[in-house]
């Protein structure tokens, strides 16, 4: 019986990145009915593979949310350019709405706004102290270094 031991071992890993998944899922969603029916079923599957399967164990993850607007590490060096051509410092909302104007996006929609002020805003805190610095806090207003 080795070979079902590993079988369910495999079953298990999958079934856990599964449950982690809609578990990232979950937090996001606006009707959370279907994804907690998803994950007691995936719940209870793990269960009878494994009774002592701890379950609280199992961290949520979420999947990266592609921005439709710029690649992948574009946007903070497009932020730099904003910082750079405007002389003094900007909240990441003010160089949100440049880039989206640069972009040719004339009236964005609050939800697109908000999108990039997130994207500018955590790109500046990634790279904080290094080549940017935050020179207010309230409102955050970032200045190059």
């Amino acid at each position: 019986m080795p070979r079902a031991e590993i079988a369910s071992k495999q079953a298990l890993y999958t079934l856990a990145k599964l449950y982690a998944e809609l578990g990232g899922k979950l937090r996001r969603a606006k009707d959370k009915a279907p994804i907690r029916a998803n994950i007691e079923h995936v719940a209870a599957t793990i269960l009878l593979l494994d009774p002592a399967y701890d379950l609280a164990s199992i961290k949520p993850v979420e999947r990266y949310r592609r921005n439709p607007l710029f690649r992948r590490g574009e946007c903070f060096t497009a932020a730099l350019g904003v910082l750079r051509r405007s002389g003094m410092p900007l909240t990441s909302k003010e160089i949100a709405t440049r880039l989206l104007q640069e972009r040719g996006i004339a009236r964005p929609d609050r939800k697109m706004v908000r999108h990039m002020v997130g994207a500018v805003h955590a790109s500046f805190r990634n790279h904080e102290n290094r080549l940017i610095i935050p020179v207010t806090r309230k409102p955050q207003r970032w200045r190059l270094l």
